[in-house]
């Protein structure tokens, strides 16, 4: 418990954003969420979520023992990220459990937080991470 992790950074292209909004539809509902003094696109809640969760898991921190997420929970969109605006990830393990009924897993519990290049904070979420654990040592 308490192990943190830093992903790298990483930049949302306008490109990127546009064709995101048009497949899945504009940031927040809206056609395309803009930032009004740029008309930079928003980066939909659902872009940022996913991009924050890759970051992480190419820290390698779950690789080889991730084996899926029953889901989240507490997720706070906290300020807008638009094309251009880098994040990076910091994801802090808060608790572990030992599953009682599959004695090769267990479930960590994640709390993350996304930066943007300023170091504030845009988005926060906790997410349940099941893992493999290690077969006892014979003794």
């Amino acid at each position: 418990m308490g192990d943190e992790f830093a992903s790298s950074r990483f930049t949302f292209t306008e490109g990127e954003v546009i064709q995101f909004q048009r497949v899945y539809g504009g940031a927040l509902g809206s056609d395309i969420g803009e930032d009004p003094e740029s008309a930079r696109p928003q980066v939909d809640i659902a872009q940022l979520l996913a991009t924050s969760f890759r970051l992480f898991y190419e820290t390698g921190a779950i690789v080889p023992s991730g084996q899926g997420s029953p889901g989240m929970q507490e997720v706070r969109y906290l300020k807008p990220v638009y094309s251009g605006d880098t994040i990076r990830v910091v994801a802090r393990v808060r608790q572990v459990r030992e599953s009682t009924s599959r004695p090769d897993r267990g479930t960590a519990e994640i709390e993350f937080t996304t930066l943007n290049r300023n170091g504030e904070p845009v988005l926060s979420f906790v997410a349940l991470q099941l893992l493999g654990r290690r077969s006892p040592k014979p003794g």
